[in-house]
C-alpha cells in the first residue's frame, strides 16, 4: 500500500493550499490561521481511515503485540532522524526571526511555504521507492540495486526538471492570486533560489532515507545531524549579511550538501556509477 500512503502524503500541502485561498477569499480572522494545518489533518485522518477499514478486523492482539514490538526497537533507532529533518525544514525561518522585520519575515515564509510545497513530491517519490530499496538490497543483488538507483536519479532529475520549470513559470501568477503586490520582486527572488537547490540536488532527494533502508540507521542520524548543523551555521553567518537573502541561500547551500553526502554515500554502500 506505499503508493496509497505517498498519494495520501501528497495531499497534505494541496489542501493546506486550499484552505489558505479558502481564508483569503472570504477574510477569515487571522487568529484562526493555525486550522490551515488543523483542519487538512482532520480530512487526512477521516479518509486514511476509511483507507485501511478492512484491515482493522485482521488485527489480532498477538498481531499488533508482535508489530508493535518490531516497530518500537526499529522506531528508536531512526526517529532522531526523523525529529531532525523536521527541526531543519523550519530553523531558517526561526533564525530569521531574530533578525528581520515580522512582514519580510512574512514575505520568505511565504516563499518557503510554496517550496515545500514543491519539495512534497520528492516525498510520494521517496516513500514509494523505500521499500524498493530494501527489498532488492536484502532479497536480490547489489548490481541490480545500482541498475534501479542510477536510473531513478536520472528520471528524477528529468521528472523534476519539468516540473521546476512549470512551478517557476507559475509563481508569479500565485503571487497575484494571492494579491502580494509588495515585496514582488523580493518574493520572486527568495522563491527560485530555494527552487534551484531544490531541482540541483532532485536526482538524490528522493534518497534522503536511503540509509534507514539499507539497514544503517546510525548512518542515517549522522547525515541528518550534520545537515542540521550545517543549516544552521549557514543561516547564521549569511541572515546578518544579507537578510532574508542569507536565509534562502543558506537552504540553497544545504540542499548541494545532501546532493554531495548522498551521491558519496550511495556511491560506497552501493557503488552507484553516478
Amino acid at each position: 500500500m506505499m503508493k496509497s500512503y505517498a498519494f495520501y502524503s501528497s495531499l497534505r500541502p494541496f489542501l493546506m493550499l486550499l484552505f489558505l485561498l479558502v481564508f483569503i477569499t472570504f477574510k477569515i480572522d487571522i487568529v484562526f490561521l493555525g486550522l490551515i494545518f488543523t483542519i487538512p489533518e482532520f480530512f487526512l485522518t477521516i479518509l486514511l481511515l476509511f483507507k485501511i477499514r478492512k484491515w482493522f478486523t485482521l488485527l489480532t492482539y498477538s498481531r499488533f503485540k508482535r508489530l508493535f514490538k518490531l516497530q518500537f526497537w526499529y522506531g528508536n533507532k531512526v526517529v532522531m532522524g526523523s525529529v531532525l529533518t523536521n527541526f531543519q525544514s523550519k530553523i531558517d525561518i526561526f533564525i530569521l526571526g531574530f533578525f528581520v522585520t515580522d512582514t519580510m519575515l512574512g514575505v520568505y515564509s511565504f516563499a518557503v511555504f510554496i517550496a515545500d510545497g514543491f519539495f512534497q513530491i520528492f516525498y510520494v517519490f521517496r516513500t514509494t521507492l523505500n521499500p524498493v530499496i530494501t527489498n532488492i538490497y536484502y532479497n536480490r543483488s547489489l548490481p541490480l540495486l545500482r541498475r534501479v538507483i542510477d536510473k531513478s536519479i536520472i528520471s528524477f532529475y528529468k521528472i523534476f526538471l519539468i516540473l521546476g520549470l512549470i512551478v517557476a513559470v507559475f509563481y508569479p501568477v500565485l503571487l497575484f492570486v494571492f494579491k502580494i503586490e509588495s515585496y514582488f520582486f523580493t518574493n520572486l527572488i527568495l522563491f527560485y533560489i530555494l527552487l534551484l537547490g531544490i531541482l540541483i540536488a532532485s536526482g538524490y532527494l528522493p534518497f534522503q532515507f536511503i540509509f534507514n533502508q539499507i539497514g544503517k540507521p546510525k548512518e542515517q542520524t549522522k547525515f541528518l545531524l550534520i545537515l542540521f548543523c550545517l543549516t544552521i551555521i549557514f543561516n547564521l553567518s549569511l541572515i546578518p549579511l544579507i537578510g532574508v537573502y542569507g536565509a534562502a541561500t543558506g537552504i540553497f547551500l544545504a540542499n548541494i550538501f545532501q546532493l554531495y553526502y548522498l551521491r558519496q554515500g550511495i556511491s560506497k554502500n552501493i557503488n552507484s556509477t553516478i
